[in-house]
This record gives structure tokens, C-alpha cells and sequence, in this order.
């Protein structure tokens, strides 16, 4: 039987992923991270064609709404708990993709399913990070030594 409108419910234990602590986290929301995850999703039911998710994990919880083409294609957006706002992409029953845009930062997700299992590689950049590229952008390094009357040389 083929759900056309549902709402499904996935659990997930991580086995590692990014920071933990509170002051490895704000390193994190500062600098951005790069991280590895393994992550076991159980769903009490198949996601429809088009469909709501609650995905509770260890350390944040995601609410999202999208659609799901037979298992093969699929697109959600949604929100989490740790105020960010992500778009992922399920491109076949074994690989999907994730942007992200946060209070952490900016980031992309790529993975990969196999089974009941999903490995990620995650890449954040943190607002600090941003911060100072914007800076350097914007105040290059030749401009501000010249007006210190420094030589840039």
C-alpha cells in the first residue's frame, strides 16, 4: 500500500560526529568543523509521496517537510533545534546530499545509505571563519599596512 500523505518518525543513534562538549561546540560554531557520522535511522513507517519527518537524534532534533518519489528521489527542507535551516536531496535509494544554514554556520552533508545505516560527511564553516575571509575581502592586508604607514613589503 502506497502512502500518498504520512508522517514519519526516525530515530537515530550517532556513533560520532562533530563536537559534543559546550566548549568544543562554540569552537565549532566559531571555526566550522569537519566531521564523520554513522548513524543508525530507524523509521516507523516508509516516507510518501509527500510527507512530514520528526528525526529525533542524540544531539538535536530536525523537523522537516518534503517528498519522496518511490524511495529513488526526494527533497526536504526543514528545521532544527540548534536554529538552522537545511534542503537535502535523496538522489537514490543509496545516496543523498544536505546544505545548511545556521547559527553553526554554513555547511553541506554528502552520504551515502546502506541498509538501515547512514555514513555522512559533514563540512561547516563557522561564522568566525566567515568573519574574518569577509574581512580580509573587504580591509585587504596591502590597504591597511599602507594606512599604518607600514611597508607591505
Amino acid at each position: 500500500m502506497f502512502d500518498i500523505l504520512n508522517t514519519a518518525r526516525r530515530k537515530g543513534s550517532c556513533c560520532l560526529k562533530g563536537f559534543r562538549s559546550t566548549p568544543d561546540k562554540c569552537l565549532g560554531y566559531l571555526l566550522g568543523k569537519v566531521g564523520f557520522s554513522a548513524t543508525f535511522s530507524e523509521q516507523d513507517r516508509a516516507a510518501g509521496l509527500v510527507h512530514s519527518t520528526v528525526d529525533v537524534g542524540n544531539d538535536t532534533t530536525r523537523y522537516s517537510v518534503g517528498t519522496n518519489l518511490f524511495g529513488w528521489f526526494g527533497r526536504e527542507i526543514g528545521v532544527s533545534d540548534e536554529l538552522n535551516v537545511f534542503s537535502s536531496l535523496q538522489f537514490t535509494p543509496l545516496l543523498h546530499a544536505e546544505t545548511s544554514f545556521g547559527l553553526d554556520g554554513i555547511g553541506v552533508v554528502i552520504g551515502l545509505d546502506i541498509n538501515e545505516m547512514e555514513y555522512d560527511i559533514e563540512i561547516k564553516i563557522g561564522w568566525g571563519s566567515i568573519a574574518l575571509v569577509a574581512a580580509y575581502l573587504l580591509f585587504p592586508i596591502e590597504n591597511l599596512a599602507g594606512d599604518l604607514g607600514l611597508d607591505p613589503t
